[in-house]
């Protein structure tokens, strides 16, 4: 992905500086989209959206992109994410495949749960299943 040619050379520097002296923080991916910290002399929250390799959009929450432009935050998120992007995309797909997603089916007062299923998910994430109770709801 070619993002650098929307910033200014000094705003890369910058940026460069920013992510190179470990400002960007809290780094994380989900549904094309990358969300970071950037400390410095204040806080902001960048959030940078990547799809078939382009640059959709980057947001941040500094007074300098406020007006419209790139800043050395998003920049050193960009970065960050040419270091590390392609890590946290592969571990949130991964994680995304293993979320408890138990399936319902309704006929007519009764709703089937795939509890094999569930069990399962929840063995695979915590490594321990007899730390978990599950409760039923009795109507009678």
């Amino acid at each position: 992905m070619n993002w650098k040619r929307r910033f200014g050379n000094i705003i890369l520097e910058r940026g460069k500086g920013y992510y190179q002296h470990g400002h960007v923080q809290d780094l994380s991916y989900e549904d094309h989209v990358y969300k970071a910290r950037v400390v410095g002399d204040a806080s902001y929250h960048v959030e940078i959206k990547i799809r078939d390799d382009e640059l959709v959009y980057a947001k941040c929450s500094c007074p300098y992109a406020a007006s419209g432009k790139y800043c050395k935050h998003m920049a050193a998120v960009l970065y960050a994410i040419d270091d590390k992007g392609e890590e946290l995309r592969k571990m949130s797909i991964q994680k995304e495949a293993f979320k408890v997603q138990p399936f319902a089916v309704s006929e007519d007062r009764y709703q089937y749960f795939d509890l094999g299923r569930i069990l399962k998910d929840i063995e695979f994430q915590n490594g321990n299943i007899r730390k978990h109770r599950v409760w039923f709801p009795i109507k009678k």
